[in-house]
């Protein structure tokens, strides 16, 4: 992990009792062995085919269309000055248009 990075980790939450680089290095080992099994997972399935798998996209980790995750700390482009609704929300939105798209609808 980057030195002062405070954005999620994943499958960090319930790893306690040592320093944030071993927590998150044993973290990010074990997300990483659970897309793994995933992928035996899927390759189990019926009717699949090495094409199948050369297609899936693997740059997407989260599922798109949904508000950050809480306590996200990083930087969120669009956000600024954005109120009136709930986090996920409005982070929802920030991400969905760009802050030229949003001044030419406004």
């Amino acid at each position: 992990m980057l030195e002062g990075y405070t954005g999620y980790v994943p499958r960090s939450r319930f790893l306690i009792g040592t320093g944030y680089p071993l927590t998150t290095n044993r973290a990010m080992v074990e997300f990483s062995l659970m897309n793994l099994k995933k992928e035996v997972r899927f390759s189990e399935l019926k009717g699949h085919n090495e094409e199948d798998k050369l297609q899936q996209d693997q740059g997407h980790i989260y599922l798109e269309g949904l508000g950050l995750l809480p306590r996200y700390t990083g930087y969120v482009p669009g956000y600024k000055f954005q109120y009136g609704q709930t986090y996920g929300r409005l982070t929802h939105n920030a991400l969905g248009q760009s802050t030229l798209e949003k001044q030419v609808i406004n």
